[in-house]
């Protein structure tokens, strides 16, 4: 978790740092994968994740006097969280309509989708749609191991 928040040395209050975060994506419903490569990102990146920024402002008040204690520069603590938050994974959706596609014959969206998840990490414009948050319908979709 420390690695993921850009964190480079050990402190106290490390564990109570990434617990507030998490919660803050919690109470805010936000994506936890879009969150934390938005934070890999920018400030800005990250406050656009969340409709009421009140909460996860206040936070970064917190990770700022955290990056400051140990001397952190943005631009390699972004490059190095870069490589421990992707952009993209695999969701339950996307697998399904890969599947559905599958069924009918057409296998090209999974083998779309998997030339992206070859590189989870790296930008990747071409397959920007599959980075986004899941949409609302997405809600009622399960998807097992055996589908």
């Amino acid at each position: 978790m420390r690695a993921k928040l850009g964190l480079r040395e050990k402190r106290e209050d490390d564990v109570a740092l990434a617990i507030d975060f998490l919660d803050a994506l919690a109470e805010a419903r936000a994506d936890y994968t879009n969150a934390f490569r938005a934070l890999s990102t920018s400030e800005e990146a990250l406050l656009a994740q969340f409709a009421d920024q009140a909460r996860i402002r206040t936070w970064l008040e917190a990770y700022r006097a955290r990056l400051a204690a140990e001397g952190s520069s943005a631009p390699e603590r972004y490059a190095s969280m870069k490589r421990v938050n992707p952009k993209f994974v695999l969701r339950n959706y996307l697998a399904q309509q890969a599947i559905a596609a599958a069924e009918a014959g057409d296998f090209s969206e999974i083998t779309r989708l998997h030339a992206t998840l070859r590189a989870p990490f790296d930008e990747q414009p071409e397959a920007e749609r599959y980075a986004a948050a899941p949409p609302e319908w997405a809600a009622e979709i399960s998807v097992s191991c055996s589908s």
